[in-house]
């Protein structure tokens, strides 16, 4: 479980492009998320999306949101 202190939210804007959607198992796919709202991706064939994911993460460089940001003030 990661730490708040690890943990940023994006902006809305943001978190909504599709390069932060959750993979969805379906008859395509065998990996993601199925019926519950729970997935390990720890699936061989899931790999390359979390390879990716991972990526997308990494190269984030826009805004973060945090504990001390407005969003957050009461």
């Amino acid at each position: 479980m990661a730490k708040s202190e690890d943990c940023v939210l994006l902006p809305e804007g943001t978190r909504n492009k599709h390069i932060w959607a959750a993979a969805r198992r379906k008859k395509s796919r065998s990996y993601g998320f199925g019926q519950a709202n729970v997935w390990y991706a720890n699936e061989e064939t899931a790999k390359c999306y979390v390879d990716k994911m991972v990526e997308n993460i990494e190269d984030y460089d826009g805004e973060k949101w945090d504990f001390d940001s407005p969003i957050y003030e009461g």
